[in-house]
């Protein structure tokens, strides 16, 4: 039940799992489980980010280059996905190389899901 899910992972949150603030950040940014609103989802990503989630940081640069909650920024992307690169996550690696290789964003997302 995706409802059961946002209460356990909000109370986690509260608790400090930096995890937590990023499974929440995902229910905000979809709109499943909670109503869209991509400024808490930055918020959570932000903060599961200050607590070294990598998966979180990488988030963030996916909200940077589509412009979910601010204006597109190829740069402010880059810089999170170099960031989460640098902590380990293989998301990032894929994202930072198709953000400055300039392949389509569409297409790498879908292969992104199907890896």
């Amino acid at each position: 039940n995706i409802n059961a899910a946002f209460y356990w992972y909000a109370k986690a949150a509260c608790r400090g799992d930096s995890d937590a603030q990023d499974k929440l950040a995902w229910f905000y940014l979809t709109g499943r489980g909670a109503a869209r609103n991509f400024e808490l989802a930055r918020k959570r990503y932000m903060t599961a980010a200050k607590h070294g989630n990598a998966g979180a940081v990488c988030n963030l640069g996916y909200m940077a280059e589509r412009g979910l909650g601010a204006d597109v920024s190829r740069r402010r992307a880059a810089s999170f996905y170099r960031r989460a690169a640098r902590m380990g996550n293989r998301r990032a690696e894929r994202c930072l190389k198709r953000l400055l290789d300039g392949t389509d964003f569409v297409k790498s997302t879908i292969q992104d899901v199907v890896d």
